[in-house]
């Protein structure tokens, strides 16, 4: 694409067994919103991937950041990974919607962004939503496929919005992504630690059966 108003970044590691793939079936599933049509995908399975599409973006966009990020935690094998991939100088640290399920995640990479989503959950800043982090089982990957792929488009019509408000002299008092996450109760989006019953947040509860 030569042209685009968004872009976004998609990670999953090409190890990561086949029935726990699921960032192409995203990536598939939000080829058909309308959001697609003005949008960059690059899409990778290996951090050599990532590197040259990066690389290509930066010179394409004078060092501009990704709209948005997806990253499969699942398999990356330290996190200073992670680290490197979120840095202004690569991606631009932007929204990102983690993926995560128990078999294959590692504490270190999943409290990195864990912290990322509670920092910006913490900013206050109305109506941005922050990242969140979604975990999913081989069971609900079409369901994962669905919703990750209509949470981009949040993402993206949130940001879009924001811009049109602030040329308006206007406010906007909650981000479409944060709408959507408040409904789910796979994702961890550091607000919902102070809204959920003691009971526990989604994540706990999600993760127990993965």
């Amino acid at each position: 694409m030569e042209e685009f108003k968004d872009a976004i970044f998609m990670f999953e590691s090409a190890a990561l067994p086949a029935d726990l793939q699921v960032v192409d079936g995203v990536a598939e599933r939000f080829a058909i919103q309308p959001e697609a049509e003005t949008t960059l995908i690059h899409l990778v399975h290996s951090l050599e991937e990532a590197a040259e599409k990066i690389d290509w973006f930066k010179a394409k966009t004078c060092g501009s950041a990704y709209s948005l990020a997806i990253i499969n935690i699942n398999m990356m094998s330290h996190v200073d990974e992670l680290k490197f991939l979120l840095r202004g100088d690569v991606l631009g640290d932007p929204r990102t919607i983690f993926l995560a399920s128990l078999r294959y995640m590692v504490g270190d990479i999943y409290g990195y962004a864990r912290d990322k989503v509670t920092r910006e959950s913490d900013d206050e800043e109305k109506g941005r939503s922050p990242s969140c982090i979604s975990t999913y089982g081989a069971v609900s990957r079409e369901e994962t496929w669905l919703m990750i792929s209509d949470l981009c488009t949040a993402y993206l019509r949130e940001a879009e919005e924001r811009a049109k408000a602030r040329l308006r002299g206007e406010t906007v008092m909650e981000g479409k992504a944060e709408e959507m996450l408040r409904k789910s109760g796979t994702a961890f989006y550091g607000k919902n630690l102070k809204s959920r019953s003691p009971g526990g947040s989604g994540i706990a509860r999600s993760m127990g059966g993965h």
